[in-house]
């Protein structure tokens, strides 16, 4: 087969490849040039990145990417220890084999503080992400380290959100406080920064006051990820001081990250007063009132993270100020607010996208019923999504019959993400039957078991992304074997990401089961299949 890669379409070439494992990928690349012109940038919907393994077959990895490594433009490393003076390690290998990457993403690896000059050999890196769930101190010289010896960075995250992993507890998930670093306004010089157009640091205890000197540099900067802490006046005063380019800021908690892609319909008129003039703006509402004069948004999400709104808060006048110009909306606020924003979206003439976050342990019909009627009315309305999850995620939200019929009844629901339900599977089964434009499921439950019924209606779906996890430890989820079999070979939709996490029953026939989904997805699968080891 190698030998036929040369003479392959890139479209067919791109198929193969996503079904293979790494070796076999390796293979391909030292007889084929066209692997370069083939892979899509891994932040698209389909992933066309290679993912090494920084736990197994060090020599194996070795001996193949001295051969093909040029090739290569973008890479996950997962589970590595990186360390630059030892050969044997994965991460080591990374500027010496991979010179001409440009997209690296750093998965639960160990880093070290030298990072920044290790990733200096890579001339050509513009996008490096570090994984949120890593445990790095978070130093003035790591960052400036990265900063200095990689000029052309244009996109940093550190500990934020990930856009092309399904959403795990995403928009609720309380994380540890990441390490603190309160020096940053010591970074210099601030050319090191010139071409950096994102910037995320929501995982660190970083203010706005200590990125100053860093924003005074970052004259592309049009994302900025960063925690609503400090004092509120200094930190408006800072963006509007330094960020003139900015469009989209995400200016929430440490511990609430919600969904949000990188906003990329920029405007880049430049503004006509030193403020910022954003396009997309995700807050607090005890923060609306800092931020009134945004007038063109195009998103807007009002979260209620803590605390009492007070009589200046102005979360209704910036929604409704900006009711021409907005096409996504998404609302984390109480039911009864929810309900209040929902009955005024039919003068939002150009609202496209709706996300809505339920936390409330008891929620009735009512609210679904309302989102099904303005759903049916609404002239552009193309895509709801709702994330219902109670907080905290010990309890549980009771979803009966009637409120799941609801739900799976609501016009355009593409997306839906289910966190400690006490639901019947047959509601699910009804729910996944009904919502037959469903794109993006992600189930977490305590037990969650998943029937063949289940896996036939997921099957008939256009499924972009799913998530299929069994929390808790008393009692183990299950996975019908011919469900998830049928599921993997006969699945409508394009199925970019499918993840099976969690505390699951995997005897042999499931074990087997789980590799041939791994076999047959590629990278595409993730989850338990990663360490299974049959014999």
């Amino acid at each position: 087969m190698y030998n036929m890669i040369d003479v392959l379409p890139y479209d067919v070439l791109l198929q193969i490849f996503a079904l293979l494992s790494i070796f076999d990928v390796l293979q391909c690349m030292r007889v084929s040039r066209q692997w370069y012109a083939s892979v899509p940038d891994y932040r698209t919907v389909f992933p066309g990145y290679v993912v090494l393994n920084g736990e197994k077959y060090c020599g194996e990895y070795a001996r193949s990417m001295a051969k093909v490594g040029d090739c290569v433009r973008s890479i996950v490393l997962k589970k590595s220890t990186y360390h630059s003076e030892t050969d044997g390690m994965i991460g080591s290998l990374i500027p010496r084999f991979f010179r001409n990457i440009s997209t690296l993403f750093l998965e639960d690896c160990g880093i070290q503080a030298d990072l920044g000059r290790c990733l200096g050999k890579l001339p050509q890196l513009s996008y490096l992400k570090i994984s949120p769930d890593i445990f790095i101190p978070v130093t003035t010289t790591f960052i400036k380290n990265i900063l200095r010896h990689s000029p052309n960075i244009t996109y940093l995250s550190i500990g934020g959100a990930t856009e092309f992993i399904a959403l795990s507890n995403g928009q609720f998930a309380t994380r540890a406080p990441a390490s603190r670093c309160t020096d940053l306004r010591l970074l210099s010089p601030p050319s090191s920064c010139i071409n950096l157009q994102y910037l995320d640091v929501r995982g660190c205890e970083i203010t706005i006051v200590d990125l100053e000197k860093v924003l005074l540099g970052c004259i592309c900067l049009k994302f900025l990820g960063v925690r609503n802490e400090g004092d509120k006046v200094q930190n408006r005063a800072i963006m509007d001081k330094c960020c003139h380019n900015l469009r989209q800021l995400c200016y929430l908690p440490y511990n609430f990250q919600p969904v949000t892609a990188c906003y990329d319909e920029i405007d880049d008129r430049q503004p006509v007063s030193n403020t910022i003039s954003l396009r997309a703006l995700d807050i607090d509402v005890t923060d609306a009132g800092r931020f009134i004069d945004q007038s063109n948004l195009k998103h807007l999400s009002l979260l209620h993270c803590y605390g009492d709104l007070m009589p200046n808060d102005h979360p209704w006048d910036i929604f409704y100020q900006n009711r021409h110009s907005l096409n996504s909306i998404g609302l984390a606020l109480g039911v009864a607010e929810v309900e209040a924003y929902i009955s005024s979206l039919g003068s939002f003439q150009h609202l496209t996208s709706l996300h809505l976050y339920l936390s409330e342990v008891t929620l009735s019909t009512d609210i679904f019923n309302q989102l099904q009627d303005m759903a049916q009315q609404h002239p552009s309305l193309q895509s709801i999504a709702l994330s219902i999850a109670p907080i905290p995620l010990e309890n549980q939200i009771r979803m009966n019959s009637a409120k799941v019929s609801s739900i799976a009844r609501i016009p355009h629901l593409r997306r839906i993400d289910i966190l400690s339900w006490r639901v019947h599977g047959l509601s699910l089964l009804q729910l996944f039957s009904i919502a037959t434009v469903l794109q993006h499921i992600e189930v977490h439950m305590a037990p969650l078991q998943v029937t063949s019924p289940m896996f036939l209606a997921l099957a008939r779906l256009p499924l972009v992304t799913l998530v299929l996890s069994s929390e808790g430890y008393r009692l183990l989820g299950i996975l019908d074997n011919d469900g998830l079999s049928y599921f993997v070979d006969h699945h409508a939709g394009p199925l970019a990401v499918m993840t099976v996490t969690g505390n699951f029953h995997v005897d042999k026939p499931t074990a087997k089961t789980l590799e041939y989904a791994r076999e047959k997805l590629g990278n595409r699968f993730r989850g338990l299949a990663d360490n299974l080891k049959l014999k």
